[in-house]
């Protein structure tokens, strides 16, 4: 018998996809509607449509809200960079410390159970922040009140004054950690009010745009000098 030819496979065509960023939206817009409002020829043209001078200038100011809330942003982004990469400094430079003084006191309390236990020095140590955050608190509230532990401690090379530094650094990184979802937080807002400012600027814009299309029909050269690609003919 005679094999099936496989039938060929179909190519797919790729979809060409223009990659805008909101910087290119913003000059895009800004052109548009700058010379909207300064060529006389297209304001008339606008006019015919329905959008005034007044209309002109309303999209104006939105896409000056557009660009505020554009800039504002971009802000609150690099702030919220800023205050993660500070946190992550501190806590790094708190928990170093923290396993330093750790690991002495399992020498220093080596031949005291009972120590041991309170201060929690056998098992894993938790990296997530809200775990590592508990027991390094516990660790330090339960040593420099623990009678003995700190005199102790001292003949290891570490005195009270590094568990009170250690514990200092403990205390910025909880801040830090604060900021740091501070500032997410703000870059979320910023993040939601660019979005609805221009979801509303670029519905204005399409719209606008539809309606010169048409308008502009006649006159190529104002299409292409309004941004629209006019196809070329050859003579």
């Amino acid at each position: 018998m005679e094999k099936e030819q496989k039938k060929p496979k179909k190519w797919k065509k790729e979809r060409k996809t223009t990659v805008t960023t909101t910087a290119g939206e913003l000059l895009t817009f800004n052109r548009t509607i700058t010379l909207s409002l300064g060529d006389e020829v297209l304001k008339k043209y606008a006019g015919e449509c329905g959008y005034t001078p007044k209309r002109l200038q309303a999209a104006k100011k939105l896409w000056e809200k557009a660009e505020k809330a554009y800039h504002n942003q971009l802000s609150k982004q690099a702030e919220q960079i800023t205050a993660t990469s500070t946190y992550y400094q501190l806590k790094e430079k708190a928990n170093a410390t923290y396993l330093h003084i750790i690991q002495t006191c399992r020498l220093a309390f080596a031949k005291e159970p009972a120590v041991q236990f309170q201060l929690e020095l056998k098992g894993k140590r938790k990296h997530d922040h809200g775990g590592w955050t508990m027991q390094t608190k516990y660790f330090y509230d339960t040593i420099l009140s623990l009678p003995g532990a700190v005199a102790q401690l001292a003949k290891y090379n570490i005195t009270r004054e590094d568990l009170e530094a250690g514990n200092r650094e403990l205390k910025e990184a909880i801040a830090a950690s604060a900021r740091k979802l501070n500032a997410m937080a703000e870059a979320q807002m910023a993040t939601d009010s660019k979005r609805r400012v221009f979801k509303e600027l670029r519905e204005w814009m399409r719209d606008y745009l539809r309606m010169m299309q048409v308008a502009l029909k006649p006159d190529p050269q104002l299409k292409e000098k309004l941004g629209f690609i006019v196809p070329m003919t050859l003579e």
